[in-house]
Parts: C-alpha cells; structure tokens; sequence
C-alpha cells in the first residue's frame, strides 16, 4: 500500500509504504505547523463509540504472548519540473 502526498507548488512528493497497513491517518491541529500521516492498524473511534475496546472496529489484537511485527517506509522525492 503507498500513500501520497504532493504539496501544491512544490516539486516534492512524499510516499509512504506498507504492506500491512488497514489505514492511513492524517491529522493536524488548527494553526499547527505540521501535518501528519501515520500508518494504523486500527480505526479512530466513531462519535458513537462505546468505548469498549472489545468493540472496536478494525482494532488488531493479539493473544497473550504473541507479537507482530511490522515495517513502513518514507521517502521524499524531487519532482521535475516540465
């Protein structure tokens, strides 16, 4: 799975790789200085959430004792201008 991210008028893009990702987040705060995108393997919580994390959607869980592992990439490129 790779995310994008080109910012107007500016020859750079910004790519993002993972093949075990179930979603993206991109979040900011207003007036903050930054953007982010971040790799989850879980859902945010709707407005209607209970809270239970049992009840979670798209949550990842793991039996006790077990783990996994995984791995993403960010790369940054130059774009060519025409």
């Amino acid at each position: 799975m790779g995310t994008y991210y080109v910012k107007k008028k500016s020859p750079k893009l910004l790519a993002l790789h993972c093949d075990t990702w179930t979603a993206v987040g991109l979040w900011t705060k207003p007036g903050a200085p930054f953007f982010c995108l971040e790799p989850w393997w879980g859902w945010a919580d709707a407005l209607d959430s209970s809270g239970n994390i049992k009840e979670k959607e798209g949550i990842m869980s793991l039996a006790p004792g077990k783990y996994s592992t995984h791995q993403f990439s960010i790369e940054l490129h130059e774009l060519k201008k025409n």
